[in-house]
């Protein structure tokens, strides 16, 4: 979820060398959680390219996307990647959208 806490773990920690961030934003309606909440359960494409920056990234890693998807319980949007990628596209750290067994060299 986005929170006020990017900066004080960019101040303790940072910067990082990669960020590894939920990209896929899902709202979610499970049975033991009602009333559902209509706001993400964790970041979305946006959310997630600005707590990059915040926290100082030099790399920033999309996670939590593609196959997620179950109706009505865990709604996520289509195209997280492409949405990840637009909203990254201004920003000064790289992004690295592995594809699954592939891996990084920091």
């Amino acid at each position: 979820m986005f929170h006020g806490y990017w900066w004080r773990a960019a101040h303790r920690f940072g910067p990082f060398d990669a960020v590894l961030t939920p990209i896929n934003g899902p709202t979610v309606c499970f049975p033991h959680c009602q009333p559902p909440s209509p706001w993400p359960a964790s970041l979305d494409a946006g959310q997630a390219a600005v707590a990059a920056r915040l926290l100082g990234a030099r790399i920033a890693v999309p996670i939590h996307y593609d196959g997620f998807h179950i109706d009505g319980f865990y709604d996520t949007r289509p195209d997280e990647v492409s949405r990840f990628l637009d909203a990254t596209s201004a920003e000064t750290y790289e992004v690295a959208a592995l594809k699954q067994g592939e891996d990084i060299t920091l």
